[in-house]
């Protein structure tokens, strides 16, 4: 099968105190925390992967809701269609009540808001997992920086060489 790259010691001390502490603060034992927020970070991944089929679908449905109610309320009241159209203001002056009691009686209104609200709720809770993630997200970038530098250590040449500048540079004060 294919082999193990080979890697080398590299002193890494921004990436093992980004370990340390999100391993601490998630709770983790520094000896499994990697696995473990691999498996955290994956069930977090597939939560935001549902949701996110869950918002497109009710998109489509908040989208096909207010096409409806828009039919209505310009079958009604089709200058309501034009900003520009010069009795544009007056309608909407003397019809403003009428208008909003026909928002309020319709069952098709009440249907998109219903929706809004729904889609609201989900968007909260998509950025909820977003913010839960990112930590495990985070400590796994750790892991895969250290692991990378280690291996392209064990290679040396030009590459190494650049790397060890980049990092001299981040680690430079200004």
């Amino acid at each position: 099968g294919p082999q193990t790259p080979q890697e080398a010691a590299v002193a890494l001390p921004e990436e093992d105190a980004v370990i340390h502490q999100l391993s601490q603060r998630l709770g983790l034992p520094i000896s499994d925390s990697k696995d473990i927020a691999a498996v955290q970070f994956a069930a977090l991944q597939s939560e935001i992967d549902n949701q996110n089929t869950s918002s497109e679908q009710l998109k489509k449905t908040l989208d096909a809701a207010y096409r409806v109610v828009l039919g209505e309320v310009l079958s009604r009241w089709p200058i309501l269609d034009d900003p520009w159209h010069p009795d544009f203001q007056d309608l909407v002056n003397s019809q403003r009540d009428a208008i909003a009691t026909w928002l309020t009686d319709s069952p098709n209104y009440a249907a998109y808001l219903q929706a809004l609200g729904t889609l609201e709720n989900l968007e909260a809770r998509l950025m909820q997992l977003r913010l839960k993630s990112a930590p495990y997200e985070r400590l796994l970038r750790a892991f895969e920086t250290r692991t990378l530098a280690r291996r392209l250590r064990a290679r040396g040449g030009k590459e190494w060489v650049i790397y060890e500048r980049l990092l001299s540079c981040e680690r430079a004060h200004l």
